[in-house]
């Protein structure tokens, strides 16, 4: 008979009668907790399972416990019927760690470039970003990215993680490094992958890449403009520009 243990909001199991029976000798399972057995239509409090002996003073595990036993682990899991949601990642998150890359990048650039000049800079950032992109495209196929485990566009398979960072490297890196710890938590909750949701990780990766590609052309046409709108200023402020610009045509 397969019993499941309620403790708070997790549902725990499921255990059969034997292993329900050493957790509560252990102290692991408490006769307060509720337990719901196959076929049975509400739960009820573990001391009322038919047949269960309830200690009048559980002997206390093992302080500190060598080997826990597999059989009466409690590992939280998703209750029973409910439906899973996938992660979304908050915006204000995402920001706060682009911030944070973009300080620690602009640092080390000056580290660097007061240390070593030129050379410095063009030996270590090209080294770190080639590293920085085999770490992102194995660790994502380590935690099997792309299976619905969060929402929106940062749902995306390995190879659309490691194609996005070599494009923006900059705002790639510190929404991995934001979104990662929610696709391990999800990963350790449901093992074999969450239910299918609905969420197409492919069509993320492109749209993802697609928005990224129309954020760098706006930016570039904004630089170009700023640029060109300096430079007028400029020629039109020094005289020895103008009379350069005029030389030269």
């Amino acid at each position: 008979m397969e019993i499941y243990i309620r403790r708070n909001r997790d549902v725990l199991g499921p255990f059969d009668f034997e292993a329900i029976q050493q957790g509560l000798d252990t102290g692991e399972i408490l006769p307060t907790d509720s337990a719901r057995f196959e076929g049975a239509v509400e739960w009820m409090p573990v001391s009322q399972l038919p047949g269960m002996r309830i200690q009048s003073s559980p002997v206390p595990p093992p302080i500190p416990p060598v080997v826990p036993s597999p059989t009466v682990r409690l590992v939280p899991q998703p209750a029973v019927g409910a439906e899973f949601e996938p992660v979304k990642i908050g915006c204000g998150a995402m920001l706060i760690a682009y911030i944070a890359v973009a300080l620690c990048a602009i640092l080390v650039g000056v580290v660097l470039y007061t240390l070593g000049g030129e050379t410095a800079i063009n030996v270590v950032y090209p080294s770190f970003l080639l590293g920085a992109l085999g770490w992102i495209f194995f660790d994502a196929a380590a935690l099997k990215t792309g299976r619905g485990q969060v929402a929106g566009m940062v749902n995306m398979p390995p190879w659309a993680w490691a194609l996005a960072f070599f494009l923006f490297w900059l705002i790639t890196l510190p929404i991995y490094l934001v979104t990662r710890p929610a696709i391990v938590k999800v990963n350790e909750q449901y093992p074999d992958g969450p239910p299918v949701t609905g969420h197409t990780p492919r069509s993320n990766g492109v749209l993802a890449i697609g928005v990224g590609c129309l954020l760098a052309l706006l930016l570039a046409l904004v630089a170009i403009a700023i640029l060109t709108v300096i430079g007028k200023r400029l020629s039109e402020t020094n005289p020895e520009l103008r009379s350069t610009s005029t030389v030269v045509r």
